[in-house]
């Protein structure tokens, strides 16, 4: 048994699909070129000069502990920090 679905161009014209299938390959070409065009940018940068990977395992304990405790919000603005946390962790 086959499942009832509708037509996908049901009242488009064969202008209407052209343009569509036009404008689809259009915006996927403009999509693709912007990715290339990312990982050259990528490609081109120089190495980092900072150790991002020294000492994950406490990175990673800093950060969750930052981004658990609210620390810097605190650190700058009483009320801001407050509402924060309200917002953070309400239900």
């Amino acid at each position: 048994m086959l499942a009832q679905t509708r037509e996908t161009f049901w009242t488009i014209s064969p202008t209407g699909k052209a343009a569509f299938y036009f404008l689809a390959a259009a915006a996927i070409l403009v999509f693709a070129v912007g990715v290339y065009e990312r990982f050259q940018r990528y490609a081109r940068a120089k190495e980092d000069p900072f150790p991002r990977l020294d000492d994950l395992p406490g990175r990673v304990v800093d950060a969750a502990t930052t981004v658990l405790s609210n620390r810097q919000q605190f650190d700058r603005d009483l009320y801001a920090g407050v509402m924060h946390s309200f917002i953070l962790w309400g239900s």
